[in-house]
């Protein structure tokens, strides 16, 4: 994605069981997740808030 200042990962990639986050100026632009169930209306919400957050909090959890 274009833009974007960070990509952070939550999970491993290698297991194909992850969330993605792209950020622009520590604010959640589009998310992804794969094989990660109920969490699209979670990443939705994140993304329209517009909120800041660091990428530690999302890379945990």
């Amino acid at each position: 994605m274009e833009g974007h200042d960070e990509i952070v990962y939550r999970g491993d990639p290698e297991s194909m069981e992850f969330i993605v986050y792209w950020l622009r100026d520590r604010r959640v632009i589009a998310g992804m997740n794969v094989n990660v169930w109920d969490v699209v209306d979670d990443i939705q919400e994140l993304i329209r808030s517009g909120v800041t957050v660091h990428p530690k909090e999302l890379s945990s959890g």
